[in-house]
């Protein structure tokens, strides 16, 4: 008798060939459901695409019905830019603490901007959270986030 091992579902591509073949669907009928057309999504499947646009990726697993948070911690590997990442942040708020965490890690290593730069924003953008022990995590991953980049952080810590 032999056993089946199943493949570790680690890249976005394969998250969705996954349930695209779960749910025993092809690529045409995938891309009349979701609007994307079938060599964008074999692109993704395949790793070809290495950075799709967070609208395609929402369409696709919306209509393959992959967990939201599921969906976005494989993007969140995949993405650079801040400005993407701010938009899955704020999708986020109060939802899945490690997540958020994650994501803010991410931003504050993202390529796209200065270091500086990053670190004023993500402390402007926590202030919208309302959850205290997600607002909480945030700040000390910003202020240790600081001390290890030597950035001198003018903002008063206390008005959290």
């Amino acid at each position: 008798m032999t056993e089946s091992v199943e493949k570790p579902l680690s890249s976005l591509g394969d998250l969705i060939r996954h349930h695209r073949k779960q749910a025993e669907m092809t690529l045409v009928q995938l891309e009349e459901l979701s609007k994307v057309d079938k060599a964008s999504i074999s692109r993704i499947e395949s790793g070809q695409t290495k950075r799709p646009n967070l609208p395609t990726i929402r369409k696709i697993s919306s209509r393959l019905k992959i967990p939201y948070v599921e969906m976005m911690e494989r993007y969140i590997e995949i993405e650079e830019r801040s400005e993407v990442l701010f938009t899955i942040l704020d999708d986020f708020q109060g939802k899945d603490i490690s997540l958020v965490i994650k994501l803010a890690k991410k931003i504050l290593q993202s390529p796209t901007m200065e270091s500086v730069d990053l670190v004023e924003m993500l402390f402007d953008f926590v202030a919208r959270f309302e959850e205290p022990s997600i607002k909480l995590s945030l700040y000390k991953l910003i202020v240790s986030h600081s001390r290890a980049h030597g950035i001198r952080f003018w903002k008063s810590y206390y008005r959290f």
